[in-house]
């Protein structure tokens, strides 16, 4: 399904180093349990615990340490993947808006993030030029009213859904998923 190299979220590969990621993480204190959602073995978190004598900054930089030298595809994806899972919405939402993307420099992560502000001008735009229903994918995601009002004033099926999808980031924020949008995006193309 060619639609979902579209509908995910692009990342600096380049800023994906030890010194950002510790920044990312600096206020997380449970670090175990960010290492077992990274898929750390319980074995080497209570080795870092004890190697680090639970100083928790300590042992949070170890876990980075040891992640990226063991997981070949460690990544924000993966991290905020993680994230997510431990409930800590907002801190996704930073690193997405600190460590997104625009343009050729794209890594793809899952299309569960939310479409952050900083970025999505131009994944909007590589959407928009998809072809899919414009007004079905539209009345799913904002009111018939403001459906009704792009097409009134937008000229052209691609200034259409790039109108639509941007009123749709615009209004929902960090609640508007890739997820959401390609379930809507293969629903459609289902029936």
């Amino acid at each position: 399904f060619f639609l979902n190299l579209y509908c995910k979220m692009a990342l600096k590969d380049s800023t994906f180093t030890f010194k950002n990621i510790n920044n990312a993480l600096k206020d997380v204190l449970d670090w175990k349990e960010l290492g077992a959602q990274l898929g750390i073995k319980f074995v080497k978190l209570q080795e870092i615990a004890t190697n680090r004598q639970m100083q928790v900054a300590e042992c949070r930089m170890e876990l980075i340490n040891y992640w990226q030298q063991v997981d070949v595809s460690a990544s924000w994806q993966k991290l905020c993947d993680a994230l997510t899972k431990m409930e800590l919405p907002n801190l996704v939402c930073t690193i997405r808006n600190t460590y997104c993307l625009t343009g050729a420099q794209v890594t793809v992560i899952d299309h569960e993030h939310s479409m952050d502000t900083k970025c999505n001008r131009d994944i909007v735009l590589k959407i928009a030029l998809l072809s899919f229903d414009w007004k079905s994918v539209g009345k799913r995601l904002l009111d018939d009213q403001r459906v009704d009002d792009i097409d009134r004033d937008e000229y052209g099926q691609q200034n259409k859904r790039e109108k639509m999808l941007t009123s749709w980031l615009q209004r929902e924020g960090c609640k508007a998923t890739y997820r959401r949008l390609v379930e809507i995006l293969q629903e459609l193309e289902l029936n």
